[in-house]
Parts: structure tokens; C-alpha cells; sequence
């Protein structure tokens, strides 16, 4: 929507909302509208969408391609897709359309351990996020395992799917900022990092007790431009010759030096120049360490990264050499390529009840309302409605998912029985307020009975108010 208000011929104003780009999920607090959300009552959700009326250059374009028709042409009233509830006359929902849902929030079945997600990465040189949410519990499969695996297009860019090993593939799409892609009750997620940049919040020294600052960039003094080289690296220190370095002052012989640079991102040992700053001959704080593509440097091929390493100035603290096993590590955030996965595992939600737990879950079992008032908040009220004002019921919340219900008068006649069999993810039964026979039930105090094999047993009461 554009952050404008949009006027039209009859002098209306249309406030059009602000830009805020597309918004793929929202979850309902109940903190931004009308306090914490109520278990037992319905709510309705309506998605629906708009259009202006008109485009941007609607008044410099006009509709017709006939500039003097352009004088008569003014713009469109914005107009919405419409959004339907209809009730009957108790103030029952009887019809709502495609672009509307009523859920009514519920505490799940005593004992619920809800599903969870657990993600792993396991050949992944991409440095993006991955995230993985929950639509659907039901329908989230037990110790499933899912591969995430990407793959670097020259014409599409970066491509993602979602695999169910031995399956073939579910789903995939295009990473353009963030996607989302649904399936098995689960939506995913995806976040490139697609600048080559240096961390370095996350580099520095892992090994060792060296106090040399290390300083990384990008710098062309040594061949052709310097290249953000997608990949990690660790400075491995030890004895002299541990590895070599062409010289460049000008351009010498191999070199040894104490450390080796490895790509621990390909793992392949990383080939590089040194600009002997002082010198002196050999690597010393100070010298400049480019990272170069290939072994024969006739050519000057592409610098990738400059390192270098500097001693601490006595008046600040006392140097501390590096030495045989220190190690630096060198990380960047990089874009996910071809070959890059991300696996992860899904646990479906189950019930855990043992009897160390029995009475605790029991002890949570309650009446909602209790009391029963005329004015309980999901009851609607229809003024002209000589019937009733609505549905009228109390809800058994936290109950076992198999349980059966028996409901007493304060004298001991059972008024009713209601067998209790739900989803996992449901651990509610309404009442409504009714005899087995069928009968209003008068006011007063009523005893409730809860029978949950395996379980146990809970006895409670609650009171209808006339």
C-alpha cells in the first residue's frame, strides 16, 4: 500500500496505509487490539485485498490513449474484496466466504509436548539463515529427516529445494530476499547473505596467545583488483618452513615462512605473496600477505584478500610472538552455492503422561466460565432474537485426550455424559448447558466427574448463574 491519502472526484479521502512491503505470516498475541486472546471464544480472520484505482502516472497518462478524452478522465474509487460473516437469529455463524476463518484458541491435551525443529548444517560454505516455523502441528511427521539443498544458476541465481531423502524433490523456488515455501505443516524460510564481506566480530586469534592485531581488506597493489573470495581461512602457525611465500620486493624467490593459510571452507591450502615491508628478508609484523588464485604468479593473478598481522607498539603492550600452534582465524559472510545443505529434523508433537505426572495433569483440568454468567464473552447477543441470545455453553479445558465426562446435580443425578475424543492438540469439550433428555438445566451448583483411563480420575464443581 502507498503511504498516501488518494482523492477522488466526489471529494472523498482514502487513507491507502503505509508501504510496509508483504507481510508473510502474523501472529495473534492479543496484545495490539483487545488484550490477551481467550481460550473458548471465536475469533474471525479476514485477508483480503485492495487496489487504488489508479496507477502512479494517472493523471499524466489518463486512461485513453486520446489526449483530449484525458480532460474526463478521473480516477477510480479504491475498492476492496469483501469479507463475509452471516449469522441466524440465535447469533450463530452460519456462512462465511472464502476470504474469512474462525478459529477458536484452545489449550492442547494434558500432557501435550508440543513439535519441534531441529536444524543442523552439514556441507554448507553459505553463510545465510535457514529458519523453519510450525503452521500446522498435526500435520508435522515424526523423525522425518529434510535436506535444504541450494544450487548457484548463472541465469537465475540461487536456487533452493526440499528434499525428503530417498523421495525426490517436494519443493523448490528462488532466493530473492525472503521466500517461503509450505509443506508437511511447515513453512521455510530462506536469507542470503549475497555480499562478500569480512567478520570481523568473528575472526581473530583461536589458538595461542598471540597479541598481534590482524587487519583484512581487499587491496590491488599486487596484480589485478583485489577479490572478495567467498571462503574462510586459519593462519597456522609453526616452525619455520612450514610452508612458502613468493616475495614481491620485487617479485623473488619462494620464501619459507613460519605458517600456513589454509581455505578451510574448500580445505585446500591457500598460495600467497609477500610485500616485505621492512626489508628484512623475511615475514614480519607488519608485512603485507595477499591470498592469490593459482601457483604460477608470471601472470599476476587475482588477489583475493591482504592480511597483515602487526605487533602491539611497546608503549601500549608488551608483544607477544606468535608461535608453534597458534592459529587465526579469518571468517566472512559469504552466499550459499551449489552443493551447499542444510539438514533438519522434525519431532511431531505426542502425549507424555506417566504417573509421577497423572495428578499434576489432573490438578489442571478446570470449567470455563466458572461461574456461568449471562454475559460471557463469546456468547453473541441478538436484541431482536426471541430464542435466545445465542449459543450458550462452558468449556472442560485441559482434559486428557480420551476421557469421559459425567455431570452431577449438587444432589448426585447425573444431568449428562459427554465423551471426550480430540486431537492432541485440542484438550477442550464444550457443554451446552443441557440435560441428556435434552432439557434446559436450572441454576445452581453442579458436581463434574472425569474418567481418563490410564490417567485417573478428577472430581470438580462450577456454578450456573441464572
Amino acid at each position: 500500500a502507498l503511504g498516501e491519502e488518494v482523492g477522488v472526484s466526489t471529494g472523498a479521502s482514502f487513507n491507502m496505509g503505509d508501504d510496509t512491503g508483504l507481510v508473510h505470516s502474523f501472529i495473534d498475541s492479543g496484545q495490539t487490539w483487545a488484550g490477551a486472546l481467550e481460550n473458548g471464544q471465536a475469533y474471525y480472520y479476514a485477508l483480503v485485498s485492495y487496489d487504488k484505482g489508479y496507477d502512479i502516472d494517472f493523471y499524466d497518462r489518463g486512461l485513453s490513449d486520446k489526449p483530449f478524452l484525458n480532460l474526463f478522465v478521473q480516477p477510480i474509487s479504491p475498492t476492496e474484496c469483501p469479507s463475509i460473516i452471516e449469522t441466524d437469529v440465535t447469533g450463530k455463524v452460519v456462512f462465511t466466504d472464502i476470504n474469512t476463518d474462525i478459529v477458536t484458541p484452545n489449550a492442547p491435551a494434558a500432557g501435550y509436548t508440543p513439535e519441534f525443529v531441529d536444524i543442523q548444517r552439514q556441507t554448507s560454505a553459505g553463510t545465510g539463515k535457514v529458519s523453519v516455523s510450525v503452521l500446522d502441528p498435526c500435520r508435522v511427521k515424526n523423525n522425518h529427516i529434510y535436506q535444504v539443498v541450494f544450487e548457484a544458476d548463472s541465469i537465475e541465481g540461487i536456487t533452493y529445494s526440499v528434499e525428503s531423502p530417498p523421495d525426490a524433490i517436494m519443493c523448490s523456488d528462488h532466493i530473492h530476499g525472503e521466500e517461503n515455501l509450505i509443506f508437511d505443516g511447515l513453512t521455510i524460510q530462506v536469507w542470503n547473505d549475497s555480499d562478500i564481506v569480512y567478520v570481523d566480530s568473528l575472526s581473530g586469534w583461536i589458538e595461542g596467545d598471540c597479541n598481534y592485531k590482524m587487519d583484512v581488506g581487499l587491496n590491488d597493489n599486487i596484480g589485478s583488483e583485489g577479490i572478495a573470495f567467498p571462503a574462510d581461512y586459519e593462519i597456522e602457525f609453526g616452525e619455520v618452513g612450514i610452508d612458502t611465500a613468493v616475495y614481491f620486493a620485487p617479485i623473488g624467490p619462494d620464501v619459507p615462512v613460519p605458517f600456513a593459510i589454509w581455505n578451510i571452507t574448500d580445505n585446500v591450502k591457500a598460495n600467497m605473496i609477500i610485500l616485505d615491508q621492512d626489508n628484512s628478508g623475511d615475514w614480519s609484523s607488519g608485512d603485507n600477505i595477499y591470498l592469490v588464485k593459482g601457483d604460477d604468479f608470471s601472470d599476476f593473478p587475482p588477489v583475493y584478500w591482504m592480511i597483515t598481522l602487526t605487533a602491539p607498539p611497546d608503549t601500549v603492550a608488551t608483544p607477544i610472538h606468535p608461535e608453534s600452534g597458534d592459529v587465526a582465524l579469518i571468517h566472512t559472510k559469504k552466499p550459499f552455492r551449489t552443493g551447499d545443505i542444510i539438514t533438519f529434523k522434525t519431532k511431531a508433537p505426542f502425549i507424555d503422561i506417566d504417573r509421577d505426572r497423572a495428578k499434576s495433569v489432573l490438578d489442571n483440568i478446570a470449567v470455563v466460565p466458572d461461574p456461568y454468567v449471562a454475559a460471557a464473552s463469546w456468547e453473541p447477543m441478538h436484541f431482536f432474537s426471541h430464542t435466545g441470545r445465542g449459543e450458550r455453553k462452558v468449556d472442560f479445558i485441559h482434559l486428557p485426550k480420551r476421557c469421559t465426562i459425567r455431570i452431577f446435580t449438587i444432589r448426585g443425578e447425573l444431568v449428562d455424559t459427554i465423551a471426550h475424543d480430540k486431537p492432541i492438540n485440542d484438550g477442550s469439550e464444550s457443554w451446552d448447558l443441557r440435560s441428556k433428555d435434552g432439557m434446559d438445566i436450572a441454576y445452581g451448583m453442579y458436581i463434574y466427574h472425569i474418567d481418563a483411563p490410564e490417567v485417573g480420575e478428577k472430581i470438580g464443581r462450577f456454578a450456573i448463574i441464572k
